[in-house]
């Protein structure tokens, strides 16, 4: 029969991993979640995952569980945090295409972080968290948790190698953003540039008001017409983020 001493250090590592993985990964680590459903869906997946994942013995010093400790959060960061960044490239190409629209002075509280931010940027976060639960890739993070302990037993550490790795993922934002974004800075870079030839061709036409109009209607109608492509480019950026994530954890042991 198994002690609270024998079952206590293996399931708060587990746990601290989770919470890591709850801090940053996208819809387990929406600012919208009260603390106390993370709380309790954390204790639930421990629960879960404890008769799967090979014990760690007791009887360590302090020093040895505080390392584990930071190794295990670190993980459960790393996890969610490859994933996040598709959602942050999505963010940065509404941003972008805001600007571009005329809606840069308007914002939003945004529900996925409670900070204020373009109305656009939150229009493609939250198409972004449809079609992210919609194709269940919350649950592939969940099945990338459960293999993590396999290719990264408790107890184990993050390379430095691992971490430079992660650094040239994050560039990946700026290519995600700007192939989201390119549609509409295509569109209303044409528009500008008709319009600033026929402000020559007619001084007396006010172009400032006829372009923001112009802009917004061409660019609505656009985003109404590539937005159903989303669905299949996103699913192709959501399963390379796994893949990114596997071979960052494979990287990591």
């Amino acid at each position: 029969m198994l002690h609270l001493d024998q079952i206590l250090p293996t399931a708060v590592l587990i746990a601290i991993r989770l919470s890591g993985l709850m801090m940053i990964a996208p819809f387990f680590g929406n600012a919208a979640i009260p603390v106390r459903v993370k709380g309790a869906l954390t204790v639930v997946l421990t629960y879960l995952l404890y008769p799967v994942v090979a014990p760690v013995p007791a009887g360590h010093p302090l020093l040895v569980w505080l390392g584990w400790g930071v190794s295990e959060f670190v993980v459960g960061l790393l996890i969610g945090l490859v994933m996040q960044f598709v959602f942050e490239a999505i963010s940065m190409a509404g941003a972008i295409s805001g600007l571009q629209l005329g809606f840069s002075l308007e914002s939003i509280i945004d529900p996925t972080t409670q900070a204020s931010s373009n109305v656009m940027a939150v229009f493609y976060q939250m198409i972004t968290l449809y079609i992210f639960l919609q194709m269940n890739i919350h649950l592939w993070i969940l099945k990338g948790l459960l293999a993590s302990f396999q290719i990264i037993p408790l107890g184990g550490g993050i390379s430095q190698a691992a971490a430079m790795s992660l650094l040239q993922v994050a560039s990946g934002i700026w290519k995600i953003g700007l192939q989201i974004a390119l549609p509409i800075i295509a569109i209303t870079v044409l528009i500008d540039t008709a319009l600033g030839f026929l402000s020559k061709a007619a001084p007396q036409l006010p172009v400032l008001f006829v372009g923001i109009s112009l802009k917004d209607v061409a660019g609505l109608l656009l985003l109404m017409s590539v937005v159903t492509f989303w669905p299949r480019f996103l699913s192709d950026q959501f399963w390379h983020a796994m893949t990114t994530t596997e071979h960052l954890l494979h990287l990591a042991h």
